[in-house]
């Protein structure tokens, strides 16, 4: 269970790190993220080969089954790391939310939406086109 544990930790580490930053509104969210996923990538990537999103996992998957891959991705593999990535993400949240519990910044910014002058349907895809490039990159 090492590549579950491994994808949980990067995972969490990742989405807690983005989301104490949005939260308290810094300005370095880019370079705090950065920072964060490449300790991850650097210390769990040989473990579990450093997904930390099921978008990732997902193309690592399909990329290895339509072509013929020395050591394509398992299906059964595909699953676990989509549990272990979403129960690191909720985690994370929940935590961010329990650390800034005693502030007024979590009832006033805690709830994630679009930015003024921006639709939902706008967020959602800009968040297409970029988990698209992030998987094109990988």
């Amino acid at each position: 269970r090492a590549l579950e544990v491994s994808e949980f930790v990067g995972t969490f580490f990742l989405v807690l790190t983005v989301c104490l930053n949005l939260v308290t509104g810094s300005l370095s969210v880019a370079w705090s993220a950065s920072a964060a996923l490449l300790s991850m990538i650097f210390s769990l990537g040989d473990v579990s080969g450093a997904h930390f999103n099921p978008a990732v996992s997902f193309a690592v998957y399909v990329s290895t089954s339509l072509r013929s891959s020395p050591r394509p991705f398992p299906r059964d593999r595909l699953w676990r790391y989509f549990l272990a990535q979403c129960a690191a993400a909720t985690g994370a949240a929940v935590a961010s939310g329990l650390v800034l519990a005693q502030s007024n910044l979590a009832e006033e910014q805690f709830g994630v939406q679009p930015g003024a002058g921006h639709s939902l349907a706008t967020a959602g895809f800009v968040e297409v086109i970029f988990t698209t490039l992030l998987i094109f990159v990988v």
